[in-house]
């Protein structure tokens, strides 16, 4: 009865990781379009760099999470027992895929355990709990480098604001000098 409760416990915890890093993207994706917006220069930071970020972390996730049901699978074939006592390694076909599901809900529902849904919700939160936790983990990287280039991006646009004021600063020295030089040369000697 252990196996699904473990499943489940820790299925739930990786999602609830998963949300996180999700949110804690969605807030760097913000920080990154807000200083692409105080800072005057060419970086984007759209719904659409949002979108596919989000799309390739739950792609890692999904492949992540099929790694972890193949994993899952594995384990229960080689080591379960079905409630006859027979080894699933032993049968095939649909007997299997039922004996899986009994054995990873803690058994047969007329032994304690929670039976065939009780493992395919064990199955569902164990798959599901790894693929939301890693994409959620995939996107919060995109979003940390889409920090990463927003604040270099911010840091080349002051440079360049600086050189412009030194530069316009310049422009009006040399202006003024050649003005007061002018006024020398127009007024009346004395």
């Amino acid at each position: 009865m252990i196996i699904p409760i473990l499943l489940i416990f820790a299925g739930v915890v990786l999602t609830a990781l998963g949300a996180i890093n999700y949110i804690n993207a969605l807030q760097g994706f913000r920080k990154a379009k807000s200083i692409s917006y105080n800072a005057d220069y060419n970086l984007v930071i759209d719904k659409a760099r949002i979108v596919f970020s989000v799309l390739g972390g739950a792609l890692v996730g999904f492949a992540f999470g099929a790694l972890v049901l193949a994993i899952i699978y594995l384990l229960g074939s080689t080591f379960g027992n079905a409630s006859t006592g027979t080894d699933i390694s032993a049968l095939h076909g649909f007997a299997k895929s039922r004996a899986l599901f009994a054995f990873f809900g803690g058994g047969a529902k007329l032994s304690g355990g929670l039976g065939m849904s009780g493992g395919r919700l064990a199955m569902f939160f164990a798959t599901f709990g790894p693929a939301s936790f890693m994409s959620g983990k995939a996107a919060k990287k995109k979003a940390i480098k889409a920090m990463e280039n927003a604040d270099a991006q911010r840091a080349v646009s002051a440079k360049k604001v600086e050189e412009s004021r030194e530069q316009k600063e310049a422009r009006i020295y040399d202006e003024l000098k050649t003005m007061k030089n002018e006024l020398k040369l127009s007024s009346p000697d004395e």
